[in-house]
Parts: structure tokens; C-alpha cells; sequence
């Protein structure tokens, strides 16, 4: 049997993954997905939305990313997607470069423009939108015909700070 290796938008060879300084045990992991050729095509798009705390761990922001997948099938992420006053953090920068997705910012009023499943009041008065990771999930696809797959999932994670991801599909 002919397989291929798809780690959501990227593929990546045993060589590769090996320089990268990850072995063959990696290969069960939630990020890299086992299918026959055929079946490659017949993944998901989807966008992921995330809202965290200042000073995120990537360790929390890959854990919290991981559980969102999940369960989902093959997906292939195309669109990272949180609010602008986030543009620096660190974690967030790292994690779209290592998974080789593309992110983008949207401001509070982007973000408050999008109807959620799961508005958060409290939210909206702290920072002036209602919701950070669904919204910029759903705003990711703009171009496209979305709807939310995961509603917002919180996580907290050994750094003791938390993060909500959700995450939106590409409908056909």
C-alpha cells in the first residue's frame, strides 16, 4: 500500500522530519495524518481562530491547536487567524511559521462584525469585540462559504495561561 503523509497544509518527507529533529514516533500525532493517495484529496479546509493570553507558551498554543483537530479527520489549514493586538506575540508568530500556515490579524471591530455561536459580553466590554476565536475563524474564510466545525474550545495549559481556538470550515 502507497501512503502519503499530510501535516495539514504541508507535506513533509521522513527526512525531513529528521533534520527537523523529530522521529518516527511523531508519526502518531494529532498534526500529521496517514492516507492513501486517493484519499488526499478528500480533506477539509479549514481555518483555525485563536485568542490567548500574553505570554502563551507554544507548547500551549500547539496542545490547545491539537485538541481543536482532533477527531476532525483530514484537514488542511489554511488560515490562522487572531486579533491585532496580538501582531506580537511571540508564541503565536512561532506557531504559524513551525505549522506553515498563514496568519493574519483582524481588528476588534473585523472581529465584532462576525456573528458567533458563543459571544462572550464580558469579552466585548474588555476589548470591544464579542469574540475573538470563532469570529477570526469565520473571518479567515471571508472569501470563502464558511461555517464554524469547532465552536470555541478553552484550554489552559501548563504555563497557566489560557487559549481558545475554534475552528471553521471551507463548505462545498
Amino acid at each position: 500500500m502507497v501512503s502519503c503523509f499530510i501535516k495539514f497544509s504541508a507535506v513533509q518527507t521522513f527526512s525531513q522530519m529528521a533534520l527537523a529533529g523529530r522521529g518516527m514516533r511523531d508519526l502518531d500525532m494529532p498534526a500529521v495524518i496517514k492516507r492513501k493517495p486517493e484519499q488526499a484529496e478528500c480533506v477539509t479546509r479549514v481555518a483555525i481562530g485563536i485568542g490567548c493570553m500574553r505570554g502563551t507558551a507554544l507548547a500551549t498554543l500547539n496542545a490547545a491547536v491539537d485538541a481543536a483537530l482532533c477527531g476532525l479527520g483530514p484537514v488542511v489549514v489554511i488560515a490562522l487567524a487572531s486579533i491585532a493586538r496580538k501582531r506580537d506575540e511571540l508564541a503565536l508568530l512561532a506557531l504559524g511559521q513551525a505549522r506553515g500556515w498563514p496568519l493574519s490579524f483582524l481588528t476588534a471591530t473585523e472581529l465584532a462584525s462576525a456573528r458567533v455561536a458563543r459571544p462572550s459580553p464580558r469579552l466585548a466590554q474588555s476589548i470591544g469585540t464579542a469574540s475573538v476565536a470563532e469570529a477570526a475563524a469565520l473571518l479567515a474564510l471571508a472569501s470563502e462559504r464558511a461555517e464554524l466545525l469547532v465552536a470555541k474550545q478553552s484550554h489552559r495549559g501548563a504555563d497557566g495561561k489560557w487559549v481558545s481556538v475554534a475552528v471553521a470550515r471551507v463548505v462545498r
